[in-house]
């Protein structure tokens, strides 16, 4: 079976405990509504999207650039290698349907812009800092909360999804 990705975008280093439990909701959520959970990092606010995913019965898919490659990677069912970090903008752009916008700083700032590109859906919860409490393009939607985010992102889906039936 098929399963279709959805980008969580933040902080890779430090993230506050809010953005840990924020990340956590929504790779269990978008677990429970069958989404694959997909980033460009293993650590922060990524590792804790991964672990909802997984408890949730999800699955997760990490692309990382070739210098992040030892890091530990055991919550990942698919573990993609590339060179650099262009090109893993790049990747995750092209595996993933959404992207979900978690706090976050330029490099979030530099892929949520590529999806924007790809006229594909960027949403972000509000309160997780970093770009979200400025300075986002004004075509990401805000939302409140993990389940609002995915209720937003399956309703923004819902046309691809039925023609890809």
């Amino acid at each position: 079976m098929s399963v279709d990705y959805i980008a969580i975008l933040g902080f890779g280093r430090e993230c506050s405990d809010l953005n840990r439990a924020f990340a956590y909701d929504a790779g269990t959520e978008l677990a429970g509504r069958n989404f694959g959970v997909a980033a460009g990092n293993l650590t922060s606010t990524f590792r804790y999207a991964f672990e909802g995913a997984k408890n949730a019965g999800g699955s997760t898919r990490a692309v990382v650039e070739e210098k992040l490659q030892n890091f530990d990677h055991s919550l990942c069912d698919e573990f993609v290698v590339v060179p650099d970090v262009v090109s893993k903008h790049k990747k995750l752009t092209a595996l993933c349907l959404a992207a979900i916008i978690i706090g976050g700083g330029p490099g979030t700032e530099k892929v949520a812009a590529q999806f924007i590109a790809s006229k594909k859906p960027v949403l972000a919860i509000e309160g997780t800092g970093g770009i979200v409490a400025g300075g986002l393009d004004p075509s990401v939607r805000r939302t409140k909360n993990a389940k609002e985010t995915v209720d937003a992102l399956v309703e923004l889906l819902r046309p691809a999804l039925i023609a890809a039936t």
